[in-house]
């Protein structure tokens, strides 16, 4: 089987500041598509050879909705040290991709795709300490 790169579309750089926490960082294990199986080896990057990971980041574009999982595959020599932190990725992508089965039938995949991932730089000292100011003015609820 054989994959077509149907579309790849950047993205704007602002929806990041949606992203949340890190929850995970695995390895992308490859796949024969031929067999339909797992290679067990770790899927490696064309343009750089660093191995390829995947970054489980909690977004939630919005106050009132839901937190969602979104699945980023990233190349990093070594599994990239960010769980549990925001994050902001560069070159961000958003494809699909489409592979030939042997049987003529056809399978779509969507997926997330970055050049490098690392740590968002905290918010200026400013606006930590309007944040602080607020919370400050918020009251606080005795636990019973």
């Amino acid at each position: 089987a054989r994959a077509v790169t149907i579309n790849r579309v950047p993205v704007d750089p602002e929806y990041q500041a949606a992203f949340r926490a890190v929850i995970d960082v695995m390895p992308v294990i490859g796949w024969d598509f031929k067999l339909k199986e797992s290679t067990g080896v770790q899927s490696r990057d064309q343009a750089t050879d660093y191995p390829m990971w995947e970054v489980a980041v909690a977004v939630k574009p919005a106050e009132d909705r839901k937190a969602e999982t979104i699945y980023v595959r990233v190349p990093h020599p070594t599994r990239p040290e960010v769980e549990g932190q925001r994050v902001v990725f560069g070159g961000l992508e958003f494809g699909a991709a489409a592979y030939g089965n042997d049987d003529g039938s056809a399978t779509l995949t969507l997926r997330w795709t970055a050049r490098t991932v690392g740590v968002m730089p905290p918010a200026p000292a400013s606006r930590r300490a309007e944040a602080a100011s607020d919370n400050a003015k918020t009251p606080a609820t005795a636990s019973a």
